[in-house]
């Protein structure tokens, strides 16, 4: 977030957080209001962007503490449980320098935990429908967040809460809950209904660049697992092999079947994935899309180490998870001050250079590009839509964008510029397509 420029997820949030609506393409909408909120308030910035992350992930680590000393009764084993998501590169690494609406996953998979604490410990009214709502705002998150919902609901058959002194669901107050998150997400994914083509334009993704073949599915989960997990195995396996204190720690009930359930949903969640993903013959699976998954299951994992070495784990977990934030921030600043990342482009330069050619039309296509203008130019207009002159931005030379309105629009292309956009600590610029389209065909 050093550079003046901005990383693809986070220039759509320019373009797409600066108005409220039901539904915003293929990305669910809660982030892009949580967004709208903060440029409101503090205006179209990257500190608005920056800052909106920060209060998510800091948000989801306090509840999802809270949630495990709801479950556990024990602070300590709370902390380790917590603490162990940032062993997660997508947690520790990419939350910060690109992602968005996975960051408003890995904060709802947390609320929700700590909600579903609350109806096991207390199992009052207000209990289930503050489950309902922490259900309601993970619905409108991100759509792999069904993967945990899933997940917890089969973790929850098989490890029976009555089993560890926990009290059991009521099924009257699992409807009212049920219905509460309904009444949230209804009307976006009514929405979603009546824009199936937008609502479902990233489901490509599961096909791009991966592995063919009959056990493509299989192959492209382990990688997604492997790409998701392996830092935190490797880290959990150390812990767990560096002498433990003697005699060992009394295990409680509660903890036991903490960690397993959590566990068990990621377990249960990566099953139903595998199906899906057989299923729909998909050759992809980012490790990204299996959040929802490996932040309950590092939490499992956490608490686990806990029952068997006391408060000497805190220190470890803490001191572990010390360790390796220092070296993300020494190669985040690395990444962003000296090296040519996306975000060290010179996107001011290249707003003026568009401003210019634009000449009163809105901007259009690419939108990377075209966030990175908005970004430091507030007077230029973004516009989806026919009946006006446009200026199109793209990245291929074949500008695709330019092409699909010059289609869709029945409008003409009067001129076509190159623009450079110069990278601060690179040799090369990146070449830049500017197409001015006319409509209606004159």
């Amino acid at each position: 977030m050093a550079g003046p420029g901005l990383e693809l997820d986070e220039a759509e949030m320019v373009l797409n957080a600066q108005h409220l609506a039901w539904g915003y393409g293929a990305q669910f909408p809660l982030y892009n209001w949580l967004q709208y909120g903060v440029f409101y308030i503090f205006g179209v910035c990257v500190g608005s962007i920056a800052g909106l992350k920060f209060a998510l992930l800091f948000a989801g680590f306090a509840f999802g503490i809270a949630g495990l000393r709801r479950l556990t009764g024990s602070t300590n084993a709370a902390i380790c449980g917590g603490v162990a998501p940032v062993f997660l590169p997508d947690v520790l690494w990419e939350a910060q320098r690109s992602l968005t609406h996975s960051v408003a996953v890995i904060a709802a998979v947390m609320i929700v935990i700590w909600a579903l604490a609350g109806v096991l410990r207390r199992g009052a009214w207000r209990d289930y429908l503050w489950l309902g709502l922490a259900l309601g705002a993970a619905g409108l998150s991100k759509a792999n967040i069904f993967l945990l919902l899933l997940g917890l609901v089969g973790a929850l058959m098989v490890a029976r809460p009555s089993a560890a002194g926990f009290i059991p669901l009521r099924r009257l107050r699992c409807a009212a809950a049920i219905g509460v998150a309904a009444i949230c997400v209804a009307p976006s994914y009514l929405w979603i209904m009546a824009h199936q083509d937008r609502a479902l334009a990233s489901g490509s993704k599961f096909y791009r660049g991966g592995t063919e073949g009959p056990f493509a599915p299989i192959l492209a989960l382990g990688e997604g697992v492997i790409g998701a997990l392996l830092l935190l195995a490797i880290v959990v396996a150390i812990l767990n092999w560096l002498p433990k204190p003697k005699p060992p720690a009394p295990r409680s009930a509660a903890i036991d079947w903490t960690a397993r359930f959590l566990g068990l949903a990621g377990v249960v969640g990566l099953a139903l994935l595998l199906f899906g993903a057989v299923v729909a013959g998909a050759s992809r699976i980012s490790p990204r899309w299996l959040l929802p998954l490996s932040v309950p299951i590092a939490m499992g994992a956490g608490v686990w180490l806990y029952a068997g070495a006391a408060c000497v784990m805190v220190k470890r977990i803490g001191g572990a998870a010390a360790v390796v934030a220092l070296t993300v921030t020494v190669g985040l600043y690395v990444t962003l001050v000296y090296l040519p990342a996306r975000q060290n482009n010179d996107a001011p330069g290249f707003a003026q250079q568009v401003a210019a050619q634009a000449a009163g039309a809105a901007l259009s296509g690419d939108p990377w590009l075209v966030g990175q203008v908005l970004l430091h130019r507030s007077d230029q207009q973004h516009t989806t839509e026919c009946g006006r002159d446009i200026l199109v931005l793209d990245r291929a030379p074949q500008a695709p964008y330019a092409a699909d309105l010059i289609s869709r629009c029945g409008a003409v292309m009067t001129t076509q510029k190159v623009l450079r956009l110069r990278n601060l600590r690179g040799k090369e610029a990146r070449t830049v397509w500017a197409s001015q389209i006319t409509y209606p065909a004159s």
